[in-house]
Formats: C-alpha cells, sequence, structure tokens
C-alpha cells in the first residue's frame, strides 16, 4: 500500500477517512494491526493534507460530523 501515491488531495482526504474508519471497526473487535500508530499518522496526514487543499471539502464534510 505504501507503494500507491495519490496526487489528487481529495483522494488522500477521502482515503484517510477510510482508513480511520476500518482501523475503529478493528479496534472495536480488539484487533490491532502491526505499525497501526505510523498508520494512523499517515492517514490523519492526508486528511489534513486533503482538507487544507480542498477547502470547499471541508465545508460540505462540515454537517457530516
Amino acid at each position: 500500500m505504501h507503494d500507491l501515491a495519490f496526487t489528487d488531495p481529495e483522494v488522500g482526504l477521502y482515503e484517510g477517512f477510510a482508513t480511520l474508519g476500518i482501523l475503529l471497526q478493528l479496534a472495536a473487535f480488539n484487533i490491532e494491526v502491526p505499525d497501526q500508530q505510523n498508520i494512523v499518522e499517515d492517514a490523519i496526514a492526508n486528511v489534513n493534507a486533503g482538507l487544507a487543499a480542498v477547502p470547499g471539502e471541508a465545508k460540505s464534510l462540515h454537517g457530516a460530523f
């Protein structure tokens, strides 16, 4: 997965949310993933970068939370 490089910030935004969602589902069943901390940090970085690059998207996501 580390070999994939997304250049579209919107893709990174949704990839970050998807990654966090999957990890939270696994955590609900007490399943830990190797290198979990780094995966979470990368996912958060993707979300932050996506929100910064696509400011209009941040407004539409506001209602989702």
